[in-house]
């Protein structure tokens, strides 16, 4: 129910082994360090919310959803990014981005949290991370069962009475996060399915809007679900959309969420970082370049990249820089640290060009 566009996606999109910076997300901007006890939510916010929930398919037939995988489809920087997401009522997570450049899965089964990229697969026992995946995987049970994500992220949620949102005559809440982020949800008066969402965020000392809007209703198993989202952010060229191609209810694999055996696949890609049929054992992608300034303790300069690597890394950084607050990248540099090692050994140099300049970044604002 509450807008999914914020910072703790964006930087989960950088930790996809695409080395996609990307400033756009499903996730949660209700993500928090914290846990609340309980949002105040005044009688005609929740009146509105019982409406959307009816509207939805109702209680009984969400509640009968146990588990729940989807597939969408998306562009970030001009790239074409393919998700996969799912999720189970006992706990299981998993979220997997694939891009020309490599993919990156996470999963949990409950306890114990889970990252492979490129050859390697990792337990990460980091909080933030464990919050972040649970908030990616249960983007389409948050809308439909919003009750526990407020009660968990948020201070407050207030009517805001009738209010227009793209084109369409809504009924308005607002809300106040733990974090004291403000933004409103929007409910299309007249079919109480959810519409969109703006959040107020800080981006480089000023406050500017974010905004997803929310299309293309369609049922399964008597539950609504969204088809289409376009989310709009600061300086964005233009607003990305996320197109869902598939949702399968009730027939996950509980082995989906089980973390995998630390072992290359047979015949794999060598984008993976893996030896392929066409790439001989001991020899690296084409293309690759090695870690020149990293190998010798050194700074990476960024001619030490393929022109094809430098473009792409001047373009993160930029977007990032525009996107993000200092708070926020370093957010980002700590999420991405850790994965340096699992990247594949051609990307690799890229990303530790953009962690070392957004340390700088971070430096000389004072952090």
């Amino acid at each position: 129910m509450v807008m999914h566009v914020t910072r703790s996606f964006l930087s989960t999109f950088v930790l996809a082994a695409s080395a996609t910076l990307a400033v756009y997300s499903p996730a949660s901007p209700m993500v928090s360090p914290a846990h609340a006890e309980g949002a105040e939510v005044d009688a005609g916010a929740q009146a509105v919310l019982d409406q959307a929930v009816e509207a939805l398919g109702g209680k009984d037939a969400i509640s009968k959803i146990k588990s729940m995988q989807a597939e969408m489809s998306m562009q970030a920087n001009g790239m074409d990014v393919q998700m996969m997401v799912a999720w189970s009522r006992d706990g299981g997570r998993y979220m997997k981005a694939n891009t020309k450049m490599g993919q990156m899965v996470q999963g949990t089964d409950g306890t114990t949290m889970w990252m492979q990229a490129g050859m390697g697969v990792q337990t990460l026992t980091n909080k933030e991370q464990a919050k972040q995946l649970d908030q990616q995987a249960s983007m389409f049970m948050n809308y439909l069962e919003p009750k526990h994500l407020i009660e968990v992220t948020m201070k407050s949620v207030t009517s805001g009475g009738k209010k227009p949102f793209n084109g369409k005559d809504c009924d308005c809440l607002h809300f106040v996060n733990l974090d004291g982020q403000e933004g409103d949800m929007y409910f299309d008066a007249a079919t109480h399915l959810p519409e969109g969402s703006e959040v107020t965020m800080g981006v480089q000392g000023a406050t500017s809007k974010v905004s997803r809007i929310m299309s293309e209703w369609e049922a399964e198993n008597g539950v609504q679900f969204c088809r289409t989202f376009v989310f709009s952010l600061p300086h964005a060229a233009e607003p990305m959309m996320m197109k869902v191609t598939k949702i399968e209810l009730n027939n996950v694999d509980d082995s989906l969420f089980a973390k995998p055996k630390d072992e290359a696949p047979a015949g794999a890609h060598p984008m993976s970082g893996h030896p392929s049929a066409t790439q001989p054992a001991g020899t690296k992608p084409a293309g690759s370049q090695p870690d020149a300034g990293a190998a010798a303790g050194g700074e990476i300069k960024l001619e030490d990249l393929t022109p094809d690597q430098q473009a792409k890394a001047k373009q993160m950084l930029e977007n990032v820089r525009k996107a993000n607050d200092i708070d926020s990248t370093k957010q980002m540099v700590q999420r991405l640290e850790p994965m340096l090692g699992m990247m594949p050994a051609d990307q690799k140099p890229m990303m530790e060009y953009i962690v070392q300049e957004l340390k700088k970044d971070i430096a000389k604002a004072g952090g």
